[in-house]
């Protein structure tokens, strides 16, 4: 049940990200929203409806802080009444008759009513979805510090080069990661913020999540293994080299036995 609930959370994040696409190139969102709202369907069939309720606020939060849409245009992508309508009409029998078969009392003191999901406030900063994520993403993971080294290093030289060359202020100024690959990094780490207010710790629970990293991760190596043709990036490298020859030159005549640091007209 487990990789099924990963398979069904993924492409429910898979069919949001195709509806986000569609939105900016002034197309109709309707048939990847209401795949979305399929996929999240059939992920609380599968375990319940705790993750899909996360990746769907975070992604709201997202587009509406970090991307600047209005509430009426993420409604316009993500069509919630239909699609909740939608989840109802696939989730809701199914929870009829499993309440009729069990009982409303043992249904209540379930995982799926939600009884595994009590507060530990202790356990709000611990790291363990996340690190357990990592682990997931093993051997690849291990290649985080040389992207984040090689991120940060490319930062500065942008920062360097927009204080000595001051014509292309606009590419200094580019971000590192594309919106695509900040939204995937805002639901694995809201994802596993939010599941370590729980009390329970299982290693499968940051599985729907796997892709996202993966593509996150990948999308930043490629960055920064590849060098982009940035104006910025390469003026700064060009007056590094001009700057080298000059001052190496300086410093031979300064230190010739040949050259008279008196002024012009007298001897020795």
């Amino acid at each position: 049940p487990d990789m099924l609930y990963a398979l069904c959370c993924t492409a429910g994040y898979c069919a949001l990200a195709e509806a986000w696409r569609c939105q900016r190139e002034n197309r109709s969102t309707a048939l990847p929203a209401y795949a979305m709202w399929l996929a999240f369907a059939l992920t609380i069939l599968s375990k319940g409806p705790h993750l899909p309720a996360i990746l769907l606020t975070a992604s709201a939060g997202f587009l509406h802080w970090r991307q600047r849409l209005s509430w009426r245009a993420i409604g316009g992508l993500l069509h919630p009444l239909a699609g909740i309508l939608l989840l109802a009409l696939i989730a809701g029998p199914w929870w009829w008759l499993l309440r009729q078969h069990i009982g409303g009392d043992n249904l209540s003191h379930s995982q799926l009513g939600g009884a595994l999901l009590t507060v530990d406030w202790r356990q709000v900063l611990n790291p363990y979805h996340l690190l357990r994520a990592l682990q997931l993403l093993l051997p690849w993971s291990l290649l985080l510090p040389v992207v984040l080294t090689m991120a940060w290093r490319r930062r500065l030289l942008k920062v360097f080069a927009s204080r000595d060359n001051q014509a292309c202020p606009e590419q200094s100024r580019r971000a590192f990661l594309s919106a695509e690959s900040l939204w995937l990094m805002v639901l694995v780490l809201v994802t596993a913020v939010i599941l370590g207010f729980g009390s329970q710790r299982r290693w499968f629970y940051m599985l729907p999540l796997l892709p996202a990293l993966c593509l996150l991760l990948a999308d930043c190596l490629c960055k920064s293994l590849t060098e982009p043709n940035d104006p910025c990036l390469e003026q700064c490298r060009r007056d590094g080299a001009n700057v080298v020859p000059d001052s190496k030159r300086h410093s031979q005549h300064d230190h010739s036995p040949h050259s008279s640091h008196l002024p012009t007209g007298e001897s020795e």
